[in-house]
């Protein structure tokens, strides 16, 4: 059985080869063995002695009579070459043992690095789950904000669309924010870029600034600056806006400080806890005309605590 499948018979009931047959079959294997070692054929004269040796035996070999018994053995033939191949075999064997240390080293240290990144993106994962909440909770209370302001000024509602662009992974990350708002009651929410007057989009403009600060928890302290206070608003819009400042600025605790031109100041002095005056009577003036300062709040020294400081630059004019 075992000398069938060595002689690759899969089935032992299969007729044997002839003996010719077999040392043909022995002697091109031979003859490919030597030559993937190095040693093509007709290159006889220029190896070595053993190698020589060796491709003389498979001539002999091949020259003998098939009917008669070989008088070359098999085994004087793969001699040499056995011989060279057990040579290296040690430090192959040491070097194949090393080789195979190393590949486990190796993927012992990638397994650790796998798990690293793994465990790594679960917690990116967690993270950006808590940032995402946190930041729509923020939006959601900003939305809220934005909506009652307008009804409270008599508009028809307002409200933020916003949706979240999260990256695949530790990459930078978007958020598409959108505000709308009712041109009437039964109306549908329109998008903050169609086309209105100037003035609905400076209300809806300064609205969300202020529903921002309506939302914040910590804005004690803060600064908000706008720049031409009410300007191109009319008076209702106009009064509304500062009506509208001044209840955050107290609800919240903070400042606003606000430009505006001269037509405006009379308004903002009803909603202001202070009020500066800067005139520029001609443009051959280097400088402004002396600043005026009223104050309307239950601080009654806070015009005259600033006094010295507003009238320090007069000796300069």
């Amino acid at each position: 059985m075992e000398a069938a499948e060595l002689l690759g018979m899969g089935d032992v009931s299969a007729p044997v080869p002839r003996t010719n047959r077999l040392r043909r079959d022995v002697e091109d294997h031979l003859r490919i063995a030597y030559e993937h070692y190095g040693l093509p054929a007709g290159a006889l004269a220029a190896a070595e002695d053993d190698l020589r040796l060796a491709g003389q035996l498979r001539a002999r070999f091949a020259d003998e009579d098939t009917s008669a018994l070989p008088r070359t053995s098999f085994d004087d033939m793969a001699s040499p070459l056995q011989i060279r191949l057990d040579g290296p075999a040690e430090r192959d064997t040491v070097a194949a043992a090393q080789i195979a240390a190393d590949r486990a080293l190796r993927e012992q240290a990638l397994a650790g690095l796998t798990t690293g990144a793994e465990n790594s993106a679960r917690t990116l994962e967690t993270l950006q789950d808590m940032i995402e909440r946190h930041i729509d909770g923020l939006l959601a209370q900003i939305n809220e904000a934005f909506d009652t302001l307008d009804r409270q000024r008599g508009g028809d509602g307002a409200c933020l669309e916003y949706t979240s662009v999260r990256p695949d992974g530790a990459r930078p990350w978007r958020w598409e924010v959108t505000p709308r708002w009712k041109r009437s009651a039964r109306g549908d929410y329109v998008h903050y870029r169609e086309n209105a007057n100037g003035a609905q989009v400076k209300v809806y403009a300064i609205q969300l600034v202020l529903a921002a600060l309506l939302a914040d928890a910590e804005p004690r302290g803060r600064v908000l600056i706008l720049d031409e206070l009410g300007n191109s608003l009319g008076e209702v819009n106009r009064k509304d806006m500062l009506g509208a400042l001044r209840t955050v600025a107290r609800r919240q605790h903070l400042t606003i400080l606000g430009t505006c031109q001269d037509s405006v100041l009379v308004d903002a002095a009803d909603v202001c806890d202070e009020l500066l005056w800067f005139t520029h009577a001609s443009s051959s003036d280097a400088y402004n005309q002396p600043t005026r300062a009223w104050g309307y709040d239950s601080d009654t020294q806070r015009v005259e605590l600033t006094a010295d400081w507003i009238t320090a630059g007069r000796s300069h004019a």
